[in-house]
C-alpha cells in the first residue's frame, strides 16, 4: 500500500538525535561524606553530574551524564593516551578526583 503525500513529507521531515544516559550504582552515597555537591553542571564532556538520593537505601546513584547529539557521540570512544578505549565511568571517576582536587584550593 502506498503512503500519502503527507506521510512521506512527514518521514522527510523527520528529525531525529542520538542521546545518552550514563547511571553508576554506588554502594553508598559518598557524596554526603566528602562534601561534594548533589549537582555539579559544566561546560566540559559531562555536562552535568547528578547524585540522586532514593530513600530507604543504602545505595547511591550517580547519573554521569545525559546528553544529546554531538555530546552524545563522543561517548562512543573515549581513548587514553595508551590507545585503550575508557568507558564514561572511568572518565567520571577521573573527573571526580580532579573536582576533589580543585575544591580544596
Amino acid at each position: 500500500m502506498p503512503i500519502t503525500d503527507d506521510e512521506a513529507t512527514a518521514v522527510q521531515e523527520l528529525h531525529l538525535m542520538n542521546s545518552s544516559k550514563l547511571f553508576v550504582l554506588t554502594t553508598n552515597k559518598f557524596w554526603k561524606s566528602v562534601g561534594m555537591p548533589q549537582n555539579i553542571q559544566t561546560d566540559g564532556l559531562v555536562r552535568g553530574l547528578y547524585c540522586l538520593d532514593y530513600p530507604h537505601s543504602d545505595h547511591g546513584v550517580v547519573l554521569v551524564s545525559y546528553t544529546w547529539g554531538d555530546d552524545s557521540t563522543k561517548y562512543i570512544a573515549i581513548k587514553d593516551p595508551h590507545g585503550t578505549t575508557r568507558s564514561p565511568a572511568e572518565v567520571a571517576v577521573a573527573l571526580s578526583g580532579n573536582w576533589r582536587r580543585s575544591s580544596r584550593n
